[in-house]
């Protein structure tokens, strides 16, 4: 799974070059794709593609599939549902997740072969509390959100993400203000934690090797910036914060540390495997539960 930059960068790198190199290799036959992340207290929702050959005339756009039987069953209680399909390849329906409990997925489409997966859904961890400091430069402020919960005995895997309420005011040359506007947004949050693991698109990962079965507190940073341009000043400070804790299955979590490690560094990196747990496909069958604390 390679982003759109990386083929940009590949095709102006060949289309430079004088000779025309041919790929000689076959591709392979493409399998069915499972993007199924169970949430706690929640309906599944399931989406079904296909895979793509990254030389072929497809793309992941239009590699959704309609149409395909999806049964869902819960391994404890031995009740099965097909799910429904809401188009664009998503699948719905079943019954509410719930913590500690065997799921299987099977799903089959004409033309290709039966996929499937089991999962033991996790646990819910409680986000306790959550505090905030601030610490104001000439330029910017950094701002600190400390993360508490009581983490569980079993092996876990966290994931934390920050969605601010900004007010932003913007002066003219005077400093005079001009206007006064807010709007929620998410954060990209930095962390010093020692279990800090890597960050993907909104969420900050890490897991419980140094704190396993302990009251943690997972700190973590952002910073907000004063900007100027064409005679005016704006500046913004946060007046509430929405955070979230999520506690991941270990596939899940597998899943998206080999995304991030998937991202090139150049048109000459190597891609690296994406974590599976499909049999017969490819794709994650995973588990999440979150807890949210506002302030």
């Amino acid at each position: 799974m390679m982003n759109k930059l990386f083929f940009l960068i590949a095709i102006l790198f060949l289309i430079s070059c004088e000779k025309e190199i041919e790929y000689e290799g076959e591709g392979k036959a493409p399998v069915l794709v499972l993007d199924g992340i169970l949430e706690n207290n929640s309906l599944p929702n399931i989406k079904i593609s296909r895979s793509v050959f990254f030389l072929s005339n497809g793309s992941p756009s239009d590699a959704s599939i309609s149409g395909a039987s999806v049964k869902f069953t819960n391994l404890d209680s031995g009740v099965e549902y097909v799910l429904a399909s809401s188009g664009n390849g998503y699948y719905y329906g079943g019954e509410i997740i719930l913590p500690g409990t065997d799921y299987r997925i099977e799903v089959s489409y004409t033309g290709y072969e039966t996929i499937s997966s089991e999962i033991t859904t996790v646990n819910d961890v409680v986000l306790s509390n959550i505090d905030s400091s601030s610490v104001e430069g000439e330029f910017n402020t950094t701002s600190f959100v400390n993360y508490e919960f009581n983490d569980s005995q079993e092996e876990n895997f966290y994931a934390v993400k920050l969605s601010v309420e900004r007010e932003t005011t913007t002066y003219d040359g005077n400093m005079n203000v001009t206007g006064v506007d807010t709007a929620w947004v998410s954060e990209y949050l930095g962390s010093n934690d020692p279990s800090y693991e890597f960050r993907f698109g909104e969420n900050t990962f890490f897991k419980d090797f140094s704190f396993n079965g302990e009251l943690k507190i997972f700190s973590t940073y952002f910073n907000d910036y004063i900007y100027s341009y064409m005679g005016t000043e704006e500046t913004s400070r946060v007046i509430g914060y929405s955070a979230t804790l999520l506690n991941l299955s270990e596939d899940t979590y597998k899943y998206f540390k080999s995304i991030e490690n998937n991202q090139p560094f150049g048109p000459f990196s190597d891609p690296v495997n994406v974590h599976t747990n499909v049999e017969n496909g490819l794709g994650i069958f995973g588990s999440v539960s979150s807890s949210v604390v506002e302030l």
